[in-house]
């Protein structure tokens, strides 16, 4: 076969393979290609976005009759804004008056005994004087501790019976008992109409007054004494008892009334259900 023939053209050299048939021709590297090509140069890194730019002090436009008359600033900054007037009037100056009330205004009476106290504070309330009755007696039907609750809170006990029939006196003892509830006697130490009425338990009476005169130091803030023992400070509030259906099985263990329901209710000494 024929030798290849170069061409005399450095920039560009083909080589040339003369064949039977064809004729192919293959690009040779340069001279100048094959010297090193210098590295190609970093990418520049990209520019820092320009910093935000500081928001434009607004300048403070001084009121013209502000300049005029100073002494209008001074008198605006020393006079204090006035408060906002609350929605619940009537609720604020209830709330008022019971942050100012003093637990340990007024007197506080003491005795040689329960009943001495609690006699001589009802005295020092109602204006009504014991005399040679006995305790229950004198507070039998009702018109003394009704003067008293209404001296602690006026109109607390609008109606007072003044009649001698049984039941318009029990009807004053049980509306002194209502009032007990409103000034804050707990209900474990209200006493029921007949332990006063029917003298069953004097000891019960004495103790709700006594508590009563206690409780009215924080519940009754216009009420100035005098009191009865220490101010309670004890925050206690009576719950009502969840309410149960009465079936055949109420009042039995749990377990007892499931072995009931099931028909279980078979045992053998030593054994479990």
């Amino acid at each position: 076969s024929p030798k290849p023939r170069k061409s005399k053209k450095r920039k560009s050299e083909r080589v040339t393979f003369r064949t039977q048939d064809s004729v192919m021709e293959f690009p040779t590297p340069s001279v100048s290609s094959l010297q090193e090509a210098p590295e190609p140069a970093e990418p520049a890194a990209p520019a820092a976005p320009a910093a935000a730019a500081a928001p434009a002090k607004k300048e403070s436009v001084v009121p013209k009759a502000a300049i005029e008359t100073p002494g209008a600033a001074e008198a605006s900054t020393t006079t204090p804004a006035a408060a906002p007037a609350s929605k619940g009037g009537k609720g604020s100056a209830k709330a008022a008056g019971v942050a100012a009330c003093d637990p340990n205004r007024g007197e506080t009476i003491t005795g040689a005994n329960l009943e001495e106290e609690v006699t001589l504070w009802i005295q020092a309330v109602s204006g009504d004087s014991r005399g040679d009755e006995t305790f229950g007696k004198w507070l039998k039907d009702g018109r003394v501790l009704c003067s008293v609750a209404n001296k602690i809170q006026p109109g607390i006990i609008p109606n007072v019976n003044s009649s001698k029939m049984p039941f318009k006196q029990m009807e004053n003892v049980t509306a002194f008992i209502q009032a007990c509830r409103k000034l804050g006697v707990l209900e474990k130490d209200v006493f029921s109409t007949v332990d006063l009425f029917e003298a069953k338990n004097l000891a019960s009476v004495q103790r709700c007054i006594f508590n009563l005169g206690a409780a009215v130091r924080r519940t009754a803030p216009d009420f100035q004494g005098p009191f009865l023992g220490v101010a309670q400070n004890a925050k206690v509030g009576d719950k009502k008892r969840e309410s149960q259906v009465l079936t055949q099985y109420t009042g039995l263990r749990q377990d007892i009334a499931d072995e009931l329901r099931s028909g279980h209710n078979v045992r053998v000494a030593g054994q479990g259900p």
